[in-house]
């Protein structure tokens, strides 16, 4: 993994407004398709995820991002990737979050139902091939973990 740097430049006006930020996200699989949703804020596909709440589990975090960004329950799978990139939020200019995300495999439980975007920050929800997500994903972070899953899983 390339490790990356935040420029002085864009860290020392922000001195005091830096953030960790751990976050869990779902590479979920289902008959060979990969669910990603559309973002409110940038109109781009990103995958099921977020910030981790206070002495939440990792895969508990993952569960409950899809089940409020898809309306699907879903079983947590093994860890698949992780990584770090900064991230300056829409709605706090003035903030930069050092973001650390974990990636997990994940599965629908049964009896899936059609994908119901619950969350007011996503659109859309889409079942894409794998290789086509890694391309139009939003984060390079996701790109690369989608890369992780097709080299485990193919894809």
């Amino acid at each position: 993994m390339a490790a990356f740097r935040f420029h002085p430049r864009l860290v020392a006006p922000l001195a005091g407004r830096v953030h960790f930020r751990p976050s869990a996200y779902a590479l979920l699989l289902r008959e060979e398709r990969l669910l990603v949703c559309r973002s409110s804020m940038t109109g781009r596909l990103v995958l099921p995820g977020g910030g981790v709440e206070p002495g939440e589990p990792l895969a508990d975090a993952v569960a409950r991002e899809v089940r409020e960004e898809a309306g699907i329950e879903a079983t947590v799978g093994g860890l698949v990737h992780v990584a770090e990139w900064p991230f300056v939020p829409p709605w706090a200019s003035d903030e930069l979050w050092h973001v650390l995300g974990f990636f997990f495999f994940a599965t629908p439980r049964a009896p899936l139902r059609p994908p119901r975007p619950a969350d007011h920050d996503i659109v859309e929800t889409l079942w894409l091939p794998p290789a086509e997500a890694a391309e139009r994903l939003e984060v390079p972070a996701a790109q690369a973990a989608v890369q992780a899953l097709i080299g485990q899983v193919g894809g």
